[in-house]
């Protein structure tokens, strides 16, 4: 409330300052008034920063009640004042009177003044009264600024500092030159286009790991990485829906499937390494005998399965102990046992953790004792004893079955001598450089140096050198060694003990390293050199020792850059870590990972932009933003605003998230089982807004919900409305349009349309914002309750208007003078749509009644006369008159002189432009003037000369004849306003005659000013839109285009229309750095080949071609237009469309109603075509999609005219996910979609149930996520293709797209296991039901219909959140199976759009029961 309360005060500031001066005597009731108004906004701004909840947060009832008695007051001032100067302003009087009464006007202004000074005095010694009242209020109620908290900086209950909210508001006020046009690349949220979805985001998490783990691989040992998928009922086919799309093929040679669970009995743990090989094996076998993945697959869902697996395990095992039997391993061990009593006395009773030490160190001196000092490595000890071990183990003249690796003997002496902590820090520690060792640490080395020599092979000696031998056989005793250590010791029972189960221990470890080696053995016979992706399952976490298992792994033959991927449903961050190596993040399927990712990605480069000071960019405690989203599933709508929040507010602490959390935890359980997560999360967002963003957020609940609000509109609107309050109106405007963006930005409203050049059009409120929009709205007094929700979109905020349901616009308009009071309150009347007009006078009253009218839409109605009565509204500051049937010289007489925008024209192609108005005949006077869209010049055009002087406008469409006075007094409007202009359009008519009528293009060329050509000619500072429908005329020796194109280094768009342009004057505006989309439509080129050449048009992105029925070949050559994006033809004479292929930035192809289209490759155009005759009815298109070409395409849409074949090769499109066919009849095959990794939302529109069926089979099944169907009269057992696609999210049904006798669309049993939404638009569908079964997973149907009749088995439907239905009465059965229904349901009901408008059209008929039938919102 408080913000409201400022603006209006802030407003009224700005206008007693401005009109004090003019008041006269009752300047000091003015004066009272401004002092207090200063007063109580100094408190208001002051309130706003310490209220509890911030600004626009909730303040106590007593501070509310009173800031709305403020705002009326303001209000009411500011509305006092407009109405004096309505009638005391000279300007406006002078600017009226023509003739003889430009003389005389004085005489009735004076008269005219008087009167209005004397009303005006009046009516401010009331409001001087009333604000003197309000100010006594304030101390009587004891209404004060709250008492600032203890304990330093404050947090407000929003969740952010009052400092960092003013920031951002100051950061908003002062980017006055931003364009709008601030990205969220990762949400996508104004770019139109998919947001990666869960198998986008898991597939490039994985395929980054393993890029990454390829490039950097170190060794043999395969890398691996955790799979997790909390909510799913097999991670394992997830795992494989994502891999099969997204990696495989792309790093894989083989892929081995394992379910453990499947083959492994539960019973049976711990589950072994071996085991777990003998599986893998079994796998491959499988595969190499030609089952492949399907017979693996059903051998996994065989109900003997595990029997079978365990059969073949037993006789893996028993052939592999087999061959262990050859090797005599104990033998082996028992003749190294038998060294160690001959040397018993030289056996050291010292025994310490060191032992792997000291044996590496005696390995060192096993030909001469080392010297004191020596420095040795714990890494080189064990490879050195390891090399040692492996000769006595393997004979080079002994062919054993199975031989041990270097690194088997490794591990086995790592297990057996484990390292000691104290040894390990004396040989790691850098200080010293060179380790002395001690007296007892030498008398090991040289007993461990005597042990091992025993049990090396001797050398043979001669019989005659026995001394020689015993003294090789025996080290020196007694004393003195051969080193100077001294030994005193002697040795026990127990030391030999030990040193003997030593021995056995190591024999143990080898059998079973050999058993292991034995199973991998087999296993590199299959996968040798081959980079393999190996799966394991383990949804039910058998998986004991993965560390084990993975350097098992590793001694497969596999190439480098394998990988081990293990998928699992436990949730537990920890053991999910303990399974990646080298150590990562685990990939985890959920959309808490998913958005996890996004706010560490996009926080880090908003830190990055902001050049801040952390290690890794990230400024925020990474476990307490993945509580907050784990707090917030499975509500994705609260994880994507919170995203989208972090991203827009880089400038939260720590301390924010920390409350946020608080207060997540607090409603604890029921925030995932309920909207309570959403709220909070919405409440979150919404208080960190700006003061205007709230404001202007809350204005959008007056629209009905799922209105599509246009952004002009909602634009226009709050700047006339005052919600922005900014001094200068063109500030303003630039303010509305960030909030516009910024409201999008942060997730609270949804894009609806979207430009040609990417801008948002137009928007809908979420629904879930909407809820507490709403909600907010109403206690703010945005939506009051004696006036309708139905009607409120047409008026003004703070109307005050008492309109019921059953009243209506017309009755309203009608007996306007029964609202008397509330009149001047209106500032805001949007009539759009409504069709009552053919009575005139009802605009009349509105002009004669509501004075203070500064926003007027007559848009899309069927009026047809604008009364002279429209100068009465001079607070006038937008007239919007598009899509009328008003007659053109209406307009001339138009005189307001605070205008803005005057909108009119329509979008039709007709050349005669028959709803153009006129240029009002005295729009010089109309100085404030910016838009000024589709007006049409008089025959003379003499009023072209005045729009000169409009030195704001921004934006210029006018209609001109084909005459030289005409162009000529255009292109000097043009040069005078060169350096503020934006976008202009001007449209060239054939000049009309009495006698002669239409006359024919002269095209002699126009001679201009030298001063007018050069200004001309000057670099361009502003237009960034140029559009022009028509022929043009030479201008000496320049073109009308290339006049305003060659130093316009800002232009963004150009539109062409008519033009008739050849390749050269094409090529003219080609380099332009700016140059973003290019439009072409009828007549604009008419040459036979449109060729755009290498080097050129470096920067375009979209590229639309409308009825271009001239041109019959469009060639891309090499290098030409690298960044375009976007292509379009629509209704074209096209046949051939070359090089497109090439084009390595295209994401969107559309190629709507080319009747011509046969070919995309040059070398098909021989075959498809030989002669210069149009293509017949009977010629075939074929559009191929070759190999390597569509890189990067995202977006097919298809209308084919003629009988078209449709072939994508495998490898073409790689990116490509959504195709649209509109014209499924005319399609004659379809090849190649299942070539389509990422194919995954189809849209049909035609009956042709072949090509359906055939593509939905070609389809990858694990992949296709929504089918949206048009008129594909589908009968009920078609409806099985799509129920068995297991990966189907979504499923769209418009009109015509189903067909049954009794109208009933039926969900049987596994049918549909995974569909999340249910979208049905068709009258044909008048009963739906589920089975027990049938789409377990659904959460949200809308149907929009004419008549319902039935609605059963919803109580089947366990994961039911929200029911939208359109239409006009719902069976009381239906409302009683929803409240019964065990999860608490979401209904929204409202009326159809076409009811919507015809109530708007014609109200007369509402009723008292209208207000019971629509738009309900409600929590069954």
């Amino acid at each position: 409330m408080a913000d409201l309360a400022m603006g209006a005060v802030t407003k009224l500031l700005g206008a007693i300052g401005n009109e004090a001066l003019v008041l006269g005597r009752v300047t000091g009731d003015v004066q009272f008034i401004k002092e207090e108004m200063e007063s109580i906004n100094s408190f208001l701004l002051r309130l706003a920063r310490t209220a509890p909840g911030g600004v626009g947060g909730p303040e106590d009832e007593q501070v509310r009640t009173w800031m709305k008695q403020v705002r009326d007051l303001a209000h009411d001032c500011s509305n006092c004042i407009d109405l004096y100067l309505q009638h005391g302003d000279p300007a406006v009087h002078r600017a009226a009177r023509g003739g003889l009464w430009r003389y005389l006007w004085r005489v009735s202004w004076l008269l005219q003044g008087v009167v209005a000074k004397h009303k005006a005095a009046n009516t401010l010694s009331e409001l001087k009264d009333r604000a003197r009242a309000v100010s006594e209020r304030r101390s009587r109620y004891d209404v004060k600024v709250p008492e600032k908290e203890e304990g330093g900086a404050r947090t407000t209950a929003a969740g952010r500092r009052p400092s960092q909210a003013a920031a951002a508001f100051a950061s908003a006020e002062d980017d006055d030159d931003d364009d709008g046009q601030s990205q969220v690349p990762a949400l996508a949220g104004r770019s139109g286009r998919r947001q990666r979805d869960l198998e986008d985001y898991c597939g490039q998490k994985l395929s980054s790991w393993l890029d990454l783990q390829l490039q950097s691989q170190q060794s043999m040992i395969p890398s691996s990485i955790a799979f997790v998928a909390p909510h799913a009922d097999s991670s394992g086919d997830l795992a494989r829906q994502v891999l099969d799309q997204q990696v495989k093929g792309k790093h894989f040679d083989r892929t081995v499937w394992i379910n453990l669970p499947a083959v492994h009995d539960e019973y049976d743990l711990p589950l072994l390494t071996s085991e777990i090989l003998c599986y893998i094996l079994q796998s491959c076998k499988l595969q190499a005998t030609g089952g492949g993945a399907e017979q693996q697959q059903q051998q996994q869902q065989n109900t003997d399965t595990i029997s079978a697996a365990c059969s073949y395990r037993c006789d893996v095992m028993y052939k592999t102990w087999e061959m262990m039997e050859k090797i005599d391993v104990h033998d082996k061990i028992e003749k190294i046992k038998s060294k160690i009593r001959p040397i018993e006395k030289d056996w050291s009773k010292n025994k310490s953790d060191k032992l792997l030490d000291m044996l590496c160190q005696a390995l060192k001196l096993s030909m001469e004792w080392p010297d004191r000092g020596m420095s040795v490595l714990r890494e080189q000890m064990i490879e050195e004893a390891a090399r040692m071990l492996e000769c006595h183990m393997n004979p080079e003249d002994d062919m054993l079955p199975i031989i041990l690796q270097s690194t088997q003997y490794q591990g086995i002496l790592q297990k057996v001598f484990p390292a000691s902590n104290k040894a390990q820090e004396a040989i790691t520690s850098s200080a010293p450089a060179v380790v002395v060792f001690s007296d007892e640490v030498i008398k090991e080395i040289k007993e461990i140096t005597n042990t091992i020599r025993q049990l090396l092979p001797k050398p043979q000696l001669p019989e005659d050198n026995s001394d020689r031998k015993e003294q090789a056989a025996t080290p020196p005793t007694g004393g003195e060694t051969g080193t100077g250590i001294t030994n005193k010791d002697v040795t026990t029972a127990a030391d030999i003990e030990e040193a003997e189960g030593k021995l056995y221990e190591i024999g143990e470890q080898m059998e079973n390293e050999l058993f292991i080696k034995g199973i991998v053995d087999r296993i590199s016979e299959y996968l040798k050199d081959q980079k393999t992706l190996i799966v394991l399952q383990d949804d039910k976490n058998f998986i004991s020792n993965w560390l084990d298992t993975r350097n098992a792994l590793g001694l497969v033959d596999c190439a480098p850059g394998s990988a081990v991927i293990v998928t699992t449903k436990n949730n537990s961050i920890q053991r999910a870590k303990e399974l990646c190596c080298p150590p990562g993040e685990p990939v985890t399927y959920s959309l808490v990972g998913l958005y996890y990712d996004m706010a560490l990605d996009l926080t880090r480069e908003r830190k990055n932009n902001k050049q801040q000071q952390q290690d890794d960019g990230i400024c925020y405690d990474r476990e307490t933003l993945h509580a907050i989203l784990d707090r917030c599933d499975p509500h994705e709508f609260a994880m994507k605003i919170f995203v989208r929040d972090l991203y827009t507010n880089p400038d939260r602490s720590n301390e924010d998230l920390v409350n946020l959390l608080s207060e997540l935890d607090s409603v604890g359980a029921s925030s995932s089982s309920s909207n309570i997560a959403n709220t909070i999360m919405i409440k979150f967002c919404y208080n960190n807004l700006p003061r205007d963003y709230t404001t202007c957020l809350l204005h959008l609940a007056i629209f009905p919900q799922g209105h599509s609000i246009r952004r002009s509109t909602a634009v226009g609107r709050w700047v006339a409305e005052g919600l922005i309050t900014k001094q200068d109106w063109a500030g303003a405007v630039r303010h509305a349009e960030r909030c516009f963006d910024a409201l999008i930005d942060r997730g609270l409203v949804r894009p609806d349309g979207v430009g040609d050049t990417g801008k948002i059009k137009s928007c809908i409120v979420d629904d879930l914002a909407y809820d507490f929009i709403t909600k907010m709205a109403r206690k703010e007094h945005f939506l009051d309750a004696r006036l309708s929700h139905d009607w409120a979109r047409h008026f003004s905020v703070f109307s005050e208007l008492r309109l019921g349901a059953s009243i209506g616009i017309q009755n309203f308009v009608r007996k306007i003078y029964k609202n008397a009071p509330q009149l001047p309150l209106i500032k805001g009347l949007d009539l759009e749509g409504c069709k009552w007009f053919n009575k005139n006078h009802y605009l009349k009253n509105i002009c004669n009644s509501i004075l203070l009218l500064r926003y007027l839409s007559l848009r899309g109605t069927d009026v047809t006369h604008l009364p002279c009565e429209i100068n009465n509204l001079r607070e006038l500051e937008i007239l919007d008159i598009r899509e009328t049937q008003l007659v053109a010289s209406d307009t001339r007489h138009v005189l307001l002189l605070k205008l803005k925008r005057l909108l009119a024209g329509t979008n039709s192609d007709d050349d005669k432009c028959s709803s153009t108005v006129h240029i009002p005949s005295r729009i010089e006077k109309m100085v404030d003037m910016e838009v000024l869209s589709n007006v049409m010049a008089s025959r003379r055009g003499d009023e072209l000369k005045g729009i000169k002087y409009l030195c704001r406008l921004r934006k210029l469409g006018v209609v001109i004849q084909d005459k030289d006075d005409h162009h000529e007094k255009l292109l000097t409007v043009i040069s005078d306003l060169k350096d503020t202009i934006r976008s202009i359009s001007i449209t060239i008519q054939p000049t009309i005659t009495k006698r002669e009528g239409t006359a024919p293009h002269t095209g002699k060329p126009l001679s201009l000013k030298s001063n007018v050509q050069d200004r001309l000619l000057r670099r361009s500072k502003r237009l960034e839109s140029l559009s022009i429908k028509g022929q043009t005329r030479w201008v000496d020796d320049h073109d009308l285009l290339e006049l305003l194109t060659q130093n316009a280094t800002r232009l963004a768009k150009v539109t062409l229309n008519r033009t008739q342009l050849s390749q050269e004057r094409f090529n003219k505006f080609a380099d332009l750095d700016k140059l973003r989309c290019v439009r072409l439509r009828h007549e604009a080129y008419t040459s036979p080949k449109l060729t755009f050449n290498k080097d050129k048009f470096q920067h375009l992105r979209c590229l639309l071609i409308d009825d271009l029925q001239m041109t019959d070949t469009i060639d891309f050559e090499d290098g030409a237009a690298p960044e375009l994006e976007k292509m379009a033809l629509s209704s074209t004479s096209i046949k051939y469309l070359f090089g497109i292929g090439g084009l390595l930035e295209l994401k969107e192809l559309e190629l709507k109603g080319n009747k011509f289209l046969l070919s995309l490759l040059k070398d098909n155009k021989a075959a498809a075509h030989t002669d210069d005759q149009l293509c017949t009815t009977t010629t075939n298109s074929s559009l191929a999609f070759r190999k390597g070409e569509f890189k990067h395409l995202e977006l097919l849409l298809i209308d084919a005219q003629l009988g078209t074949d449709i072939i994508f090769e495998d490898g073409a499109a790689p990116e490509l996910w959504k195709i649209i066919l509109l014209s499924l009849e005319n399609i004659r095959s379809l090849h190649g979609a299942g070539h389509l990794p990422r194919l995954s939302e189809l849209e049909l529109k035609g009956d042709n149930n072949n090509i359906l069926h055939s593509l939905l089979d070609q389809t990858n099944v694990h992949r296709l996520a929504k089918v949206t169907l048009h008129g594909t009269k589908l009968k009920k057992g078609d409806l099985q293709v799509l129920a068995n696609k297991s990966s189907m999210h979504c499923l769209v049904l418009m009109d015509e797209s189903y067909e049954d006798e009794n109208s009933q669309l039926s969900f049987n049993k596994e049918e549909f296991p995974r569909l999340k939404l249910l979208i049905v638009n068709c009258s044909a569908i008048k009963n739906i039901s589920f089975t027990d079964g049938a789409a377990p997973k659904l959460q949200e149907i809308t149907w929009t219909f004419n008549r319902m009749e039935s609605l059963s088995g919803i109580e089947n439907l366990p994961k039911l959140k929200r029911l939208v239905f359109i239409g006009d009465y719902i069976p009381y059965q239906v409302r009683d199976d929803i409240k019964a229904h065990p999860m608490p349901i979401v209904l929204t009901h409202r009326a159809t759009p076409q009811q919507q408008d015809d109530e708007d059209h014609d109200d007369t008929s509402s009723s008292f029961f209208s207000c019971f039938s629509k738009n309900c919102v409600g929590r069954c």
